[in-house]
């Protein structure tokens, strides 16, 4: 989400007009889930993603009508049987995307969006789904359980989301307004968890999609090209086909930032702890085993790292189990990346979200979506 504010300010703050495409609701195996985001700029630059394939292609058609003006669109698609295997895409189901034209008076609200999202409090976003034509601004709300701070829309429309909604609020949810046609996509943002898996394999292309189901920002990083595109990976918001050295400068790492290290070889592994140990992450995971770890260990030590930092290193990887396959590893690795995100949530909210699956507001949501 990062990187998509600060190319939307870049491009309004230069006149441009650009758009946003939403998944605003999914069912099914489609690649990407409710709350995904792309950018897409009257230069044809995309930043972030809807899908790929047939979904992507579409919208940026329509996105093509609606950037000379201030515009709107809903975009429904209905990937299973023939219609999935003709769009180059493995994964069928439903979609709905929706697209929307932001002008450069909008500037305001996205750069209140950008300074909220590098807050540690949670941001929340409400945005007003609708036949009806309307600026940005003026089909946003902008805040937290503290209040609305920032948009146009107007609040009655909103009333329908408490606090007790946007407290226990994990996956976004739609609900439906009594006007008919109308919605409400109600969304968090901020602080961004992001993943970054190095090395672009078996192992990592099966975390990927687990991690962005999980609702986790993908960044895959491999020096092949062929291990690191949309093609292969198209649940990532980014991927980085170049040397691993090159790819860490260009990244930015903090607070909510995940590091999985998969790559090919213990060279790799090893060059890559190298740089990110240290640099501040939430979560930093090597794989291998015991024997391969402490091998990296003793050299980074040699080079001057310390026992304690090294400690802080998951490694091997994963929560403790009999994990063999691609899959069964990733299963390992995602349910360790949930504990740790799960144990950093909870300590700056007074009251932390319930991580039920018979309690989260998602079964709601998909039938309200459906």
């Amino acid at each position: 989400m990062k990187e998509i504010l600060a190319e939307t300010i870049r491009q309004l703050s230069q006149g441009q007009t650009v758009a946003w495409a939403t998944v605003i609701s999914n069912s099914g195996s489609t690649p990407r889930q409710a709350g995904s985001r792309m950018l897409i700029t009257p230069q044809g630059k995309l930043v972030g993603s809807v899908g790929g394939g047939k979904l992507e292609a579409d919208t940026i058609g329509l996105v093509e009508q609606l950037l000379p003006k201030a515009g709107r669109g809903v975009l429904e698609f209905h990937l299973t049987g023939k219609d999935a295997s003709d769009t180059d895409m493995i994964c069928g189901g439903d979609a709905t995307i929706f697209i929307e034209s932001l002008i450069p008076e909008d500037l305001d609200l996205i750069q209140a969006m950008e300074k909220r999202a590098g807050q540690e409090t949670r941001t929340y976003m409400i945005t007003w789904i609708s036949d009806q034509q309307a600026t940005f601004s003026d089909s946003h709300l902008l805040g937290g359980l503290e209040g609305w701070s920032s948009g146009k829309l107007p609040l009655n429309m909103a009333q329908t989301v408490d606090d007790k909604t946007l407290a226990s609020l994990g996956q976004p949810i739609l609900l439906t307004l009594p006007n008919a046609g109308e919605r409400l996509l109600v969304e968090q943002f901020g602080p961004d968890s992001r993943l970054v898996l190095f090395g672009g394999g078996h192992v990592a292309l099966e975390v990927a999609w687990l991690a962005d189901r999980l609702g986790f920002e993908v960044i895959v990083v491999d020096d092949r090209e062929e291990f690191a595109n949309r093609t292969r990976f198209p649940m990532a918001q980014q991927t980085l086909a170049c040397p691993m050295d090159q790819a860490i400068e260009k990244l930015r790492f903090g607070p909510g930032s995940y590091v999985v290290i998969l790559t090919r070889g213990h060279m790799h592994d090893l060059e890559v702890l190298g740089h990110m140990v240290k640099r501040e992450t939430t979560y930093l995971g090597m794989i291998g085993s015991r024997r391969k770890r402490n091998m990296i260990y003793t050299e980074l030590k040699r080079r001057g790292v310390s026992q304690e930092v090294l400690d802080s290193v998951h490694s091997p990887i994963g929560i403790k189990m009999p994990a063999e396959t691609p899959a069964e590893i990733a299963v390992s690795i995602a349910a360790e990346l949930i504990s740790v995100r799960a144990e950093q949530e909870s300590q700056p909210k007074p009251k932390k979200a319930c991580c039920s699956s018979h309690d989260r507001p998602e079964p709601k949501t998909l039938e309200v979506l459906r």
